[in-house]
């Protein structure tokens, strides 16, 4: 049997004897990590570590008195099912009555008067944190910014960070240079009147680069900070690429040690004159804070959003070809299920997604898949919330 439950419980009270000493009353555990993931490396996945809840999505308020756990619809039966009713309320999000974690705080606020709110600032966009400074409405009341963070410290078998190979992709499927690409980032950068751009995202940093890793279960990404300057870019990853990857790149690209990002945003921000362009969505705080207070900031959406949105032709090419191979595998993988079922074979969900698995890993130019495959038949094809 599982010792799961006794895990959890003796990280939640540990949990909550840091937050003690830090004087706050609760604290915000995101989905996201320090990239703004949806789906981020084991390693981060600390909202999981902490409730049990193992959905992409929803966020947990830890509270000494009894915690809580958001969810939208696609995980209302699944957190039911994960979840300790004894330590989290669950909130489903779109049902009547039911708290947004902004809404549950505003009520927390009410009932008990001022708020001391723990959050760590690299898991929490700069977005979302003034959303959570709207709802408290107490002047009294004040998020509280903690380093390291605290599930960490109470994680006792946390995994430790990938460090999986960087590899770059070719012209022809990007149909773009890394160069083309810094050139036009700049000069949207130079229209907004920016210094320096702060990439946290990875699939932006992929796309810019070109470079493409698998630190993240189904994504092609790497983990890493990019700082795009009028005149240098900065690329900071846990795994050094390729001795010829950063060759072929030197003189675009800079590559410097993950943990040496927070020393070069301290860099900038001892020139609070320079304009850092953070996205408010795609930033976390912690970068902000890192910054000068008096910091000139261009706050609108990176102009890489846009840009990587936009296909070029090489890139339609290689959506189109990588839709034939999948559907080429799909279409064998349909076939061999029926040919199974003609004879009086029965075939589990588990054995058909592994079937599906085995014809697209066949196809040529095969990495992975983009997500684990969702197969229901009979009571599990159509359940209903």
């Amino acid at each position: 049997m599982s010792d799961m439950p006794h895990r959890l419980t003796t990280r939640l009270a540990a949990l909550f004897q840091h937050l003690a000493e830090h004087q706050a009353d609760a604290y915000l555990v995101p989905s996201s990590d320090a990239h703004l993931n949806e789906y981020g490396p084991i390693y981060q996945r600390r909202r999981a570590a902490i409730s049990g809840f193992t959905g992409s999505a929803g966020d947990a308020l830890l509270c000494p008195e009894g915690s809580h756990l958001f969810v939208d619809s696609r995980y209302y039966l699944q957190a039911d099912q994960e979840v300790d009713p004894a330590y989290f309320r669950v909130h489903k999000l779109g049902m009547e009555g039911a708290y947004t974690l902004t809404g549950w705080l505003t009520e927390m606020e009410r009932q008990r008067g001022s708020l001391r709110v723990g959050f760590d600032p690299f898991s929490t966009s700069t977005e979302a944190y003034t959303s959570y400074v709207k709802a408290l409405k107490n002047q009294g009341s004040v998020l509280v910014p903690i380093t390291p963070n605290l599930v960490d410290a109470v994680w006792e078998d946390c995994p430790a960070a990938p460090a999986r190979p960087i590899y770059s992709l070719p012209d022809e499927v990007t149909g773009c240079s890394v160069a083309e690409k810094l050139t036009a980032i700049r000069t949207e950068m130079a229209r907004a009147g920016a210094d320096a751009l702060m990439l946290t995202k990875l699939d932006e940093i992929a796309w810019v680069t070109n470079l493409r890793g698998s630190d993240v279960s189904h994504n092609p990404v790497f983990e890493a900070y990019l700082v795009i300057e009028r005149e240098q870019a900065t690329c900071f990853t846990r795994v050094a690429p390729p001795a010829e990857v950063q060759d072929a790149l030197a003189s675009q690209i800079t590559f410097q040690d993950y943990s040496a990002y927070p020393a070069a945003v301290r860099r900038l921000g001892t020139t609070p004159e320079l304009t850092v362009w953070l996205d408010a969505s795609g930033t976390t705080m912690g970068t902000r804070l890192l910054l000068a207070e008096t910091q000139r900031l261009h706050t609108a959406r990176n102009p890489v959003v846009l840009m990587k949105a936009l296909k070029n032709v090489a890139e339609v090419a290689a959506m189109r070809n990588a839709h034939v191979h999948a559907a080429a595998a799909k279409i064998r993988s349909l076939a061999r299920l029926e040919r199974q079922l003609a004879v009086g074979q029965r075939v589990s969900e588990l054995a058909y997604s592994e079937m599906l698995h085995e014809e697209y890993s066949s196809e040529a130019g095969f990495r992975d898949l983009s997500f684990t495959t969702i197969a229901a038949a009979g009571p599990n094809g159509a359940i209903r919330n």
